[in-house]
């Protein structure tokens, strides 16, 4: 059974609206954007820097 965890919905911000889980079995991050983009993090650094950049 996959399991992931839904972690954050931005309010403000370059990332308003967007929509993150996170699967610990693949130990991945996925940001799903309000523009209907996907993107798939391996680790939280990049995960991070792609949710703070401007």
């Amino acid at each position: 059974m996959n399991k992931t965890i839904d972690v954050i919905y931005p309010t403000h911000g370059i990332r308003t609206g967007s929509q993150v889980q996170f699967d610990p079995s693949a130990h991945t991050w996925t940001v799903w954007t309000k523009q209907g983009l996907e993107r798939t993090f391996r680790n939280v650094t990049s995960y991070a820097r792609y949710m703070t950049k401007g």
